[in-house]
């Protein structure tokens, strides 16, 4: 079964990243803030907020670009890694929570999973972060938690996650469903997977997926 844990959360991290990029992509490519018209000193710390937004728009795009080069050396992955720390320590908000999710999936792809699960965490925690944001660390944290992490835990932290309104619902139960099966649960987990590829709102590869492992368990 290991076999289809690894198939099954290597496709989740793709969705993770086409999510994080359809919805927030595009705040590495342009710059936040316009200067309001004014005068005198409000003026001028208006221009210093504009810099400072460009200065953060750059580090961020270069960061980002080397973490997704084809296949980063060591020096990129650090100089990626440096990119991201230097972001989350003094940038906005927006920007700081974007930081520290491309930082956890750096470092958990470098083997730092500890490190990885505490930024996932963080950024879950923070109620200071966009909700999409938050539940994306929820989402990854889970997917990438370590074999012999406690179930029951992982499963009343992604619960919220499987609200029929929450936009990650189908990879939720899908995590739901690879963690029943880790624990033997069998039965609730074709259950779940079946829930899943009948869901016509479900993406269409989570509902592959599903069936694919439907099928696989029924053989």
């Amino acid at each position: 079964m290991p076999d289809i844990f690894d198939e099954v959360e290597e496709d989740l991290r793709a969705d993770q990243a086409r999510a994080l990029f359809k919805r927030y992509g595009w705040l590495a490519l342009v710059v936040v803030g316009l200067i309001i018209v004014g005068v005198g000193g409000w003026e001028a710390w208006q221009a210093r907020q504009l810099a400072a937004r460009q200065a953060e728009a750059s580090l961020f795009l270069e960061a980002q670009r080397q973490a997704l080069l084809g296949a980063p050396t060591q020096a990129q992955r650090d100089a990626a890694l440096a990119g991201f720390e230097r972001v989350a320590a003094g940038a906005g908000q927006g920007y700081r929570a974007l930081a520290q999710l491309n930082e956890a999936l750096l470092k958990d792809q470098t083997g730092d999973h500890d490190g990885a699960q505490a930024l996932w965490s963080a950024v879950a925690a923070n109620p200071a972060n966009d909700q999409l944001l938050r539940d994306i660390a929820t989402l990854a944290a889970v997917t990438h938690a370590a074999p012999d992490a406690d179930a029951n835990a992982l499963r009343n932290k992604i619960g919220p996650l499987t609200a029929p309104t929450n936009p990650f619902r189908a990879l939720a139960l899908e995590q739901t469903a690879l963690l029943d099966l880790r624990t033997g649960d069998t039965a609730h987990a074709k259950e779940t997977l079946r829930a899943i590829f009948s869901d016509t709102a479900a993406p269409d590869p989570v509902r592959g997926r599903a069936n694919a492992l439907l099928q696989r368990l029924d053989g």
